[in-house]
């Protein structure tokens, strides 16, 4: 993520505030969310998770998005399924 003050935005305690929110009532524990978020860390550096998706798109889609800086890595791991 590219701005480190949005961090949180990311985070198992947000989504579980986010569905408190809305009046969802979570099926797992915040401590297996938060499980779950380490698990979908990619396991390559962040600056070669960029590339391989830059490479993605401008081999796949003719057009390279902006932004892609900016999501979180366990976004952009998975994009190229998409």
């Amino acid at each position: 993520m590219k701005d480190p003050r949005l961090a949180h935005l990311f985070s198992a305690h947000h989504i579980f505030e986010l569905m408190r929110k809305r009046g969802r009532r979570p099926q797992i524990s915040l401590g297996v969310l938060s499980a779950a978020f380490d698990l979908s860390q990619p396991r390559i550096s962040r600056v070669d998770l960029i590339e391989e998706t830059v490479m993605f798109f401008r081999t796949r889609a003719a057009r390279i998005p902006k932004g892609l800086d900016g999501l979180p890595s366990c976004w952009l791991r998975g994009l190229p399924g998409i």
